[in-house]
């Protein structure tokens, strides 16, 4: 970039900008469920695909508005979105077992691996759809980087304190599209959608398991 290799500037690849710093909070809120520290070494190392950080992007903060459902893929960077009904409990559990359904619990565990959250009431019974849940220290939103990083990314399309009602699914998964395959500084100008891919097919390779059709969670509304 710094070279003009590539048709991008560094203020267009997230990584690359400076990172706020973030003040202290009192700990008075409590941790949802397993800690972030209980976490697996691999997810922590990034070291694999398929470990995952969790939020959700709204617009307006009515009750009435729909949320987007943003999940990152800590090695790749790669993103899943979907608008789901209503930043509630019961919206995101809907989501996630519509997503076993359709992909199947074997399948489902091997793409999910791991899924790390906030504390966010949003997020507060997602125990009851998956096994493997963890989450960060109450005010810590840089326990889930990758994903803060790729939320303003989202932003550039999905304007901040703009209604999702006022976005179709189909707009919000090309947006999503769309940063998938946008070039990173993290990784020397391949897109996250590159980076998982082949990590992906390597790792298939490997499992001697019939190949799951993982790209329903990037196009599929």
């Amino acid at each position: 970039m710094n070279d003009g290799v590539f048709r991008t500037s560094n203020l267009d690849l997230f990584e690359k900008t400076k990172r706020k710093h973030h003040q202290s909070h009192p700990r008075a809120k409590k941790c949802l469920g397993p800690n972030i520290a209980q976490r697996p070494q691999v997810a922590d190392q990034r070291s694999e695909i398929d470990h995952w950080e969790l939020d959700t992007i709204q617009g307006h903060k009515d009750g009435k508005d729909s949320v987007v459902l943003v999940m990152t893929d800590r090695f790749s960077r790669v993103n899943i979105t979907r608008k789901i009904t209503s930043k509630t409990a019961y919206a995101v559990n809907h989501f996630f077992v519509e997503l076993r359904q359709k992909l199947g619990k074997s399948a489902y565990y091997r793409i999910f691996k791991t899924i790390t959250s906030d504390n966010g009431s949003e997020f507060s019974e997602l125990t009851r759809v998956h096994d493997h849940v963890f989450y960060t220290d109450p005010y810590s939103p840089w326990e889930r980087g990758s994903n803060e990083i790729n939320n303003r990314f989202l932003r550039k399309k999905i304007t901040k304190g703009q209604a999702i009602n006022d976005y179709s699914s189909a707009q919000i998964i090309a947006t999503n599209n769309w940063m998938n395959h946008y070039p990173r500084a993290i990784f020397n100008g391949r897109s996250a959608m590159d980076v998982y891919c082949k990590a992906f097919y390597q790792e298939m390779s490997r499992s001697y398991q019939p190949i799951i059709n993982w790209s329903v969670l990037f196009i599929s509304a």
